[in-house]
């Protein structure tokens, strides 16, 4: 299963994973406030508007799609800001990994 940010999907890839019926992953750790406090563009733009657009092309060519989730102290302290935003987007299948911090342990918000 390939995974990725999803910014960068063209419909030429998203044709190649729906001929060859790949499960792609896609990161997305929540609502842009969630997911921006870790997770910019190179420009310093928000990300998740670029993310979704991502999503659509894929959905678009009939992709199946799960999505990963950071939980970082930022969207950990929003837990149902970012569940009922990724149930408003439609986006039905994530999994939730811990945040590590500097010495490999899982941060006390993110356990």
């Amino acid at each position: 299963m390939p995974q990725t940010k999803a910014t960068l999907i063209t419909d030429e890839l998203a044709r190649h994973f729906a001929q060859y019926r790949f499960l792609v992953g896609v990161s997305l750790d929540g609502s842009p406030e969630a997911h921006d406090r870790y997770r910019r563009t190179q420009d310093g733009a928000g990300a998740p508007a670029e993310v979704l657009r991502g999503i659509d092309r894929l959905r678009r060519h009939g992709v199946e799609i799960n999505f990963l989730t950071l939980v970082t102290d930022a969207s950990a302290s929003r837990a149902r800001e970012v569940y009922h935003y990724f149930c408003d987007q439609g986006l039905f299948f994530h999994q939730h990994i811990p945040f590590h911090g500097n010495m490999g342990d899982v941060a006390e918000f993110s356990g």
